[in-house]
């Protein structure tokens, strides 16, 4: 991290004048403008449950990488005022990100909203909103684990859902240990995709490195 931040400088101070400045991007996109497309993203699931299209979840589970989606949703749930509590698989030790953090970016991201225009004097959340399960992120970022392996070959069987080892394979082997355990009650649960699969073949080894994800 210190060296992206030196980066981040070296770049700032040797930008000629009249040139603009330069507008920093955080790792995964992971701030409040970032985040807006999954406060849309949670009115849309909102949406769906108001108009019948399915039933609101008890818990809606998301991989946790940079914590943008995380963040988001957690705004928009709050915003739309749904009951489902969010639950954040967390996937890197790159970044740290826990429930306090995550609820501290949701309040800027409204922060950002109530500056266009919206209003968010109804909200406030905070880390009681969500939980964050940290124990499926194995040898750590990037590293496939075991269970990880096994969620994606169940997926695909089963659902014909395609997971990349470093985000949705954690996320997903980690709600069907939680769900063994009855960590989500009657439910239902709804489990949030956050990888597509790439367009183009790419060779044996590079899922990681391909894929996508928050």
């Amino acid at each position: 991290m210190t060296s992206y931040l030196l980066a981040a400088w070296l770049i700032a101070a040797r930008t000629g004048r009249g040139q603009g400045s330069p507008y920093p991007i955080p790792p995964g996109g992971s701030n409040a403008l970032g985040s807006v497309g999954y406060v849309e993203a949670a009115f849309e699931l909102a949406d769906q449950i108001s108009s019948g299209e399915l039933p609101e979840p008890s818990h809606v589970v998301v991989a946790l990488g940079s914590g943008g989606t995380s963040t988001g949703l957690l705004a928009g749930m709050s915003l739309a005022g749904m009951r489902s509590r969010l639950v954040c698989i967390l996937v890197s030790d790159i970044i740290r990100m826990d429930a306090r953090r995550i609820a501290a970016r949701a309040k800027r991201t409204l922060s950002l909203l109530d500056r266009h225009g919206v209003d968010v004097s109804s909200v406030s959340p905070s880390a009681d909103d969500l939980s964050v399960e940290e124990h499926w992120l194995g040898r750590g970022y990037g590293h496939a684990t075991e269970a990880g392996e096994r969620a994606i070959t169940l997926f695909a069987e089963r659902a014909r859902v395609k997971l990349e080892p470093v985000y949705t394979a954690k996320a997903v082997a980690a709600l069907l240990e939680l769900n063994r355990r009855g960590a989500f009650g009657a439910g239902p649960v709804l489990y949030w995709h956050t990888y597509r699969a790439p367009t183009n073949p790419i060779a044996p080894g590079r899922e990681a490195e391909e894929a996508t994800g928050s």
